[in-house]
């Protein structure tokens, strides 16, 4: 494995207390389970990738997992893998290389474009007929109907298919659309999972153009934990002011009720950093005698 930290070698001890760490996680976290099985669609090559680019993300601190599982821990959380997977091996998301989709990208200076393949994603979820197919047809009214472009609603579904999403019905061959849409697992996790997660949204959070000069000025790349929160608080806030554009879509998808969520994560995020920094303090300062 040539994307081992130096220190870690194949015939380490700590090599192998790594590998239990990575087993105990993969086998006992419900969540990590949830992540890898959707995103991978139980493609086991896919998931194998998935174990390949944590094992050789910069993004991991592998000492801490080893020092973690000795200490009897296991410190392997969803957040770090879902990083590792998200970002490979640069800094920040690359859409053409991560197999993550930012579902928020748009095609046009259109703020509620941001929303539109969450939309698209839950329409398909919700008509689904036979064999979880819903017509495309009913998809670009659905669309149409919020007052989006054939365009911009074929941006959307082109992407989706293209990061598996969702999958195109088997006639597409014979047609300049495909004739339906199926939502795939890895559909079903990003719209119900992923955009709650904070890590996802302060990693696509610099890949999406974002229309308010002020907003984009203040947002930075910085990678230290204060600054990517910083970055994911700025980045709903700048959602929130684009939702109030959108027509009401019939309850199919409630921004709102995401943003709550994700608002409340990072304010839990924040206590608990700022109780570890003050435990951390505390720790260095010794007692007079």
């Amino acid at each position: 494995m040539p994307n081992l930290p130096r220190w870690l070698t194949l015939n380490s001890q700590s090599f192998l207390e790594y590998l239990h760490a990575l087993l105990d996680a993969i086998t006992q976290s419900t969540s990590l389970i949830e992540l890898i099985d959707n995103l991978s669609a139980g493609n086991v090559r896919e998931a194998l990738q998935f174990l390949n680019s944590f094992v050789g993300s910069a993004h991991v601190n592998s000492q801490r997992i080893i020092d973690s599982y000795k200490a009897g821990k296991n410190m392997i959380r969803q957040d770090d893998f879902l990083r590792a997977i998200i970002l490979g091996e640069g800094n920040f998301f690359d859409p053409a290389a991560s197999p993550v989709c930012n579902v928020f990208d748009i095609s046009s200076n259109d703020g509620r474009e941001h929303f539109l393949m969450p939309m698209l994603l839950s329409q398909v979820e919700r008509n689904a007929g036979d064999e979880g197919f819903t017509e495309a047809g009913t998809t670009f009214r659905f669309g149409q109907s919020l007052g989006f472009a054939e365009s911009q609603i074929g941006f959307a579904l082109d992407r989706a298919v293209d990061k598996k999403l969702v999958d195109r019905s088997p006639y597409f061959a014979r047609q300049v659309r495909p004739v339906a849409h199926r939502l795939t697992t890895a559909g079903g996790y990003t719209l119900h999972r992923l955009l709650q997660n904070n890590v996802y949204i302060e990693s696509v959070c610099l890949d999406t153009p974002i229309l308010e000069p002020s907003v984009r000025a203040a947002i930075g790349t910085g990678r230290a934990f204060p600054e990517r929160l910083a970055r994911a608080e700025g980045f709903i806030a700048y959602l929130d002011s684009q939702w109030v554009l959108v027509k009401d879509n019939g309850g199919v998808f409630d921004w709102g009720v995401i943003s709550q969520r994700l608002q409340d994560e990072v304010r839990k995020l924040r206590r608990q950093s700022s109780f570890q920094a003050q435990q951390a303090r505390e720790s260095r300062i010794r007692p007079i005698k």
